[in-house]
């Protein structure tokens, strides 16, 4: 089942919807502009947490030339780790992690990472964290003061229970006992 969500074809699927192509727009419009206000004594350090296999990191590289960075991508699924690591491998600068419990307790193979992020971004995957309001309140403690927190997160409707309801994780009990969607809110 995570297979299907990993594939370079269902991710292409999700990079061709308006839906999600409006918000990685928007998220590469404030990666950008947070790089080209940013003081060039002070390396940027970004945190992203990512869905599939497609990152930030790419159009971030390219639309800000000669600013020294941190970017770390982080994801749930080895698989799409090492196809991240054999992505960026060419780029010292960036690092794929893996989170250790709660707290936000980043793993990289070899690396050694930023304590805290000036700008920590969420792409389409805080929905799918167990205890959504426990990881807002972690990555909060990660970021740097006067950084920004980016919740780039597709409302719900039947489009996205249509793909993503093929896998059992999309799924969890309301109050009422029946099965909602992981964008709905517990009190729906």
């Amino acid at each position: 089942e995570d297979k299907l969500l990993h594939s370079r074809q269902f991710e292409a699927m999700l990079d061709d919807s308006p839906t999600y192509a409006a918000s990685t727009l928007a998220v590469h419009q404030i990666l950008e502009a947070s790089a080209s206000h940013w003081p060039s004594d002070r390396r940027l350090r970004v945190l992203e947490f990512v869905a599939g296999s497609q990152s930030c990191a790419q159009a971030f590289i390219e639309q800000s030339p000669g600013v020294q960075f941190d970017y770390v991508m982080v994801h749930a699924d080895e698989d799409c780790r090492d196809r991240l690591r054999a992505q960026y491998a060419g780029f010292s600068c960036v690092n794929v992690a893996a989170v250790e419990g709660d707290g936000l307790d980043l793993r990289a193979q070899g690396a050694s990472l930023p304590e805290q992020f000036d700008i920590i971004l969420f792409r389409h995957t805080l929905h799918a964290c167990a205890n959504p309001v426990g990881m807002v309140a972690a990555a909060r403690r990660k970021l740097a003061r006067g950084g920004l927190l980016v919740i780039a997160e597709r409302h719900p409707d039947v489009f996205a229970d249509f793909l993503f309801g093929l896998t059992p994780n999309w799924w969890r009990l309301g109050d009422d006992g029946r099965a909602l969607s992981r964008l709905h809110a517990s009190n729906d």
